[in-house]
């Protein structure tokens, strides 16, 4: 999709799976579109399986041969890195996807979350993957070697929302309607602010306005 003078233009269509899409996120230079949807098994512990996919944006041809999926449930969230390369995704069975891009293939099945990964997101700036999950947990992932760094707990224990800010000094999470956005500071990994919503049926418009951060 495009944009014109008279708004989006569709530039174009294609059947990318066989079954709902769950998820999709395009690439920092827009050049790539990955997409997840929950496929049905023949055999297996579920009956669906979260199926990933790569495309050329501009044609909507395959990068790779299909070559994997989340086999124990869907996929929730897509996310690719800065560089383009690689890819994550946050899956129902409490694992965390790393993809190549180019191949289309996983080369990391992160384990450590005991429950759904709902969100997951690349830091812009530095080496770093978060992904949240329903277990209450936040968790940084070393994208250089994918270790798990740091385990923070959240406080709740179902599916929530995760962005992280341009300059990577900041993280959102909300995890219900009504509720406060909780903004994180990135480098402590410590809430700094919230956002408080406004009443159902009430429009918030223009920015937020955020408290300077207290410096020690």
């Amino acid at each position: 999709m495009s944009l014109s003078a008279s708004g989006p233009v569709v530039r174009a269509t294609w059947r990318a799976h066989g079954a709902a899409v769950t998820a999709l996120v395009c690439s920092p230079d827009g050049g790539v579109v990955a997409t997840a949807a929950a496929e049905p098994r023949r055999a297996g512990p579920t009956r669906v399986a979260g199926a990933v996919r790569f495309w050329h944006a501009e044609n909507g041809a395959p990068l790779a041969e299909p070559s994997g999926g989340h086999w124990r449930g869907v996929v929730q969230e897509l996310d690719i890195s800065p560089d383009g390369t690689l890819a994550a995704s946050a899956g129902s069975d409490g694992v965390v996807g790393i993809w190549h891009v180019a191949g289309g293939f996983r080369v990391h099945a992160l384990r450590g979350h005991g429950a759904a990964v709902s969100s997951v997101r690349f830091d812009p700036r530095r080496p770093r993957l978060y992904s949240l999950s329903e277990d209450g947990t936040l968790r940084v992932w070393n994208t250089d070697d994918f270790d798990q760094h740091w385990v923070v707990p959240t406080g709740q224990r179902r599916a929530g929302a995760l962005a992280v800010s341009p300059d990577g000094s900041m993280l959102a999470m909300c995890w219900r309607a009504q509720a406060p956005v909780l903004l994180w500071d990135a480098l402590k990994l410590s809430e700094r602010d919230r956002l408080i919503l406004p009443p159902r049926g009430m429009a918030k418009t223009g920015p937020w306005h955020l408290r300077p951060q207290e410096t020690n």
